[in-house]
């Protein structure tokens, strides 16, 4: 018979090699999700501070600080896609290959507890893309609106000043590219494209498990030729 310390030994070691995985996911993913609610904090600031320039004498200096303000904002959402650009792609490509599995183990359990157990962890998965991509949307729509606090700013009475005029229109066309997240430029972290991934997940799903199942019948014992079912997998 083994010691009587090598269970307790190896439900420390268990808990040491599934937990500090877990831990270390968990404080990069809220890392991430701070600094996206703060830099979108910041362009909402940056839209008020851009409408509060109607009326302003000194527009020149006032539009030299928040261009500067834009671009911080702009390197360290570029800092944000160096760092965790490759982690999410990973993320990504195995939820999609954890959500295709656990639905196709939900619609093939015998057992109601067991295919309960398999589609609450598909919904877990789906729930944390979901708020990846509500984050990156949010972190999106707060740059977009940036345009139109531009707009907003009391350009009319500027149509004097060319170097200001100038200014605002550079301004403008860099604003309408819209900060985001992506995944190694394969995909933009967005409700659109968790709306793509969800509708392709379904299709593929189905797919599978269609094939699945054309595969464990024939591979059945009780199958024969006779079986009514044969022309659905043929």
């Amino acid at each position: 018979t083994p010691p009587s310390y090598i269970y307790p030994l190896t439900l420390l070691w268990s808990f040491w090699a599934f937990g500090l995985p877990m831990l270390i996911g968990m404080v990069s993913e809220l890392v991430l999700y701070g600094f996206i609610v703060v830099i979108s904090i910041e362009f909402e600031i940056l839209s008020k501070r851009y409408q509060h320039l109607k009326g302003q004498l000194a527009i020149d200096k006032a539009l030299r600080s928040l261009v500067d303000h834009h671009n911080e904002l702009s390197s360290h959402v570029m800092k944000l896609e160096n760092i965790f650009s490759f982690p999410l792609f990973c993320n990504f490509i195995a939820s999609s290959f954890v959500i295709c599995f656990t639905a196709f183990q939900a619609s093939i359990a015998t057992e109601v507890a067991e295919s309960f157990q398999m589609a609450f962890y598909c919904v877990i998965n789906l729930i944390q893309i979901l708020l990846q991509c509500y984050l990156g949307q949010v972190l999106k729509s707060a740059s977009e609106r940036l345009i139109c606090a531009i707009y907003d700013c009391g350009w009319e009475e500027q149509l004097r000043k060319l170097k200001v005029t100038k200014g605002l229109v550079l301004i403008m066309r860099k604003a309408q590219n819209p900060t985001m997240i992506t995944t190694m430029k394969f995909a933009d972290i967005t409700l659109y494209q968790f709306s793509t991934v969800r509708y392709s997940l379904s299709c593929h799903t189905i797919e599978t498990c269609s094939i699945f199942y054309c595969f464990f019948f024939r591979l059945s014992p009780t199958h024969t030729l006779t079986s009514p079912s044969v022309d659905v997998c043929t």
